[in-house]
């Protein structure tokens, strides 16, 4: 049985020959579960019915093809998402921050539509952070207010 840690992501038990979270000398070494990839996210196919798609646009910043959404007019707002998640935690916040602000809503690296699952140091907080910085600056945005949840606000 497996859980979903993010759009590309799956935890599944370890199935090792000497029982689950095992190495071969038989000493036990970490959790017993594994990270396992899925194949990458398509906007076109697995797409088509994400929430608030019609702000949905792809930036390219800081080395990644960046998913964000962005819709409203007004003082910059960014909402950023925690571990495990995407751009639909905030689904219904979005359209009605957009009546106040312009409302920038990335998907965090490895995360829904942008890339960075491969890239590892992406998925650190500082990573992230940088990660956030260069798209920021290509969207010529300097937000008035950040509003994050879980590891989003870290």
């Amino acid at each position: 049985r497996c859980s979903r840690t993010s759009a590309r992501s799956w935890v599944a038990p370890r199935r090792d020959a000497d029982g689950p979270g095992r190495d071969e000398g038989g000493a036990r070494h970490g959790a017993p579960f594994r990270v396992v990839s899925r194949p990458t996210l398509a906007f076109d196919r697995d797409g088509r019915d994400w929430p608030n798609r019609e702000s949905s646009r792809f930036v390219e910043a800081g080395g990644l093809r960046w998913h964000v959404q962005v819709a409203g007019h007004g003082p910059d707002l960014l909402l950023v998402h925690g571990t495990g998640a995407s751009t639909p935690s905030w689904a219904g916040l979005l359209p009605l921050l957009a009546g106040r602000f312009r409302v920038i809503a990335p998907d965090l690296p490895g995360h829904g539509f942008t890339d960075g699952a491969d890239a590892p140091e992406g998925r650190t907080l500082p990573g992230m952070a940088a990660g956030i910085g260069a798209l920021l600056r290509a969207l010529e945005a300097a937000p008035a207010l950040a509003v994050g949840h879980s590891a989003g606000a870290a």
